[in-house]
């Protein structure tokens, strides 16, 4: 069983998978001594063929600094500037980079904090949210101050999902540990409880880890649960309908285990799920699910995180423990590659405009079989 004990925060959607795994897992935070290097954020220009480790820190006297000893959970990219990077750490906090991950920046205002989310306005680029244990902060300044903007009463919640809306700059949208998906039309001041999933399954399952929106029509939003399948919306969250039947029938309960959920950006009707089960994707706003086949499969631990290039649907991202795979046809061929960490992949992200480019952010895990 897990040790909960030796776990400083569960956030993330790889990590919290954890709690219905049948492993023992312990993780390793970056902020007691670790001396490993090889963690932070590693960039890619050509698929996963090699990698970059890019964690260095900006400094006025010059001296160098890094955060190669961090575990990087959270990843994002500003819509308007893909040279802008977000990198939130279990430990340090946010760095964020206007170089596309050449130097990176402290977002010291904000302090050390587990950070599980990150999500930049659409609309405008200096308007950040971070989520961190039971609480959202905001800065309206491109990272230079930062403010609390929501905290649950509650300390055992925890805030798995940001989303922010594509054509409303103040409306943002959360996911919580109570399996509720919450929502603010004014900037994150004050906040409303649009949906709580059945509460017949245990709490973690309810998880909600991550929400989508439409980016064509905000209107339809997806939530992805931790045990209990995927949810869509088509009226912001007012109403809902689930598919845990459908995924069920792929894989009695694997299926509906979700670590990462992924949006194409070009054709919103496919979205395309990570799974205890693999890899499940629709191409028709969910009315039907199927599996894609990995070849050669993925490692025996789960897929922890996904991604799909934005200008093509076919071009599709996976990463794990161990390696990353890639397919360019929709999943009929794939390649794999061997990460060039001794920690596991855990967050993905790939650049809007260059199908070679992709971020990786990794977690020192020392897994007990």
């Amino acid at each position: 069983m897990l040790n909960l004990k030796t776990v400083k925060l569960v956030a993330g959607l790889f990590i919290i998978s954890v709690l219905l795994s049948g492993c023992s897992i312990t993780f390793q935070s970056s902020g007691n001594g670790q001396s490993v290097t090889d963690g932070g954020v590693f960039k890619s220009v050509n698929s996963g063929g090699s990698w970059r480790q890019q964690t260095l820190v900006a400094t006025v006297s010059g001296q160098p600094l890094n955060f190669n000893k961090l575990n990087v959970v959270a990843l994002a990219l500003d819509p308007q500037d893909k040279n802008a990077v977000y990198a939130g750490t279990d430990s340090d906090g946010l760095f964020y980079s206007y170089d596309a991950g050449a130097s990176w920046t402290v977002a010291k205002t904000l302090g050390k904090r587990y950070i599980t989310d990150i999500a930049i306005s659409p609309q405008n680029k200096c308007l950040i949210y971070a989520a961190s244990e039971n609480r959202i902060f905001k800065s309206s300044d491109c990272s230079r101050s930062w403010q609390e903007t929501y905290f649950d009463n509650d300390p055992k919640v925890r805030i798995y999902g940001l989303a922010a809306d594509p054509r409303e700059e103040k409306i943002i949208y959360a996911g919580t540990s109570r399996g509720e998906v919450i929502q603010s039309l004014d900037y994150g001041q004050s906040w409303t409880t649009l949906k709580r999933f059945s509460d017949t399954q245990a709490a973690a399952a309810n998880s909600v880890v991550k929400i989508l929106i439409n980016r064509g029509n905000p209107n339809i939003l997806w939530a992805a649960t931790l045990g209990s399948g995927v949810y869509r919306s088509v009226d912001r969250g007012k109403s809902w309908v689930g598919y845990i039947e459908q995924l069920s029938q792929i894989n009695a309960s694997d299926a509906v285990r979700i670590t990462d959920m992924a949006l194409a950006l070009n054709d919103s009707n496919t979205v395309i799920i990570a799974t205890k089960a693999g890899l499940i994707r629709t191409v028709n706003n969910g009315e039907r699910w199927n599996a894609i086949t990995l070849v050669p499969p993925a490692d025996k631990t789960a897929i922890n995180a996904i991604a799909i290039y934005p200008r093509d649907k076919e071009r599709v991202y996976y990463v794990t423990n161990t390696s990353l795979g890639w397919t360019q046809d929709g999943g009929k061929t794939w390649t794999s590659k061997k990460l060039p960490t001794s920690r596991a992949g855990v967050i993905l992200t790939a650049d809007p405009d260059n199908p070679e480019i992709i971020y990786l952010g990794v977690m020192l895990i020392a897994t007990k079989k």
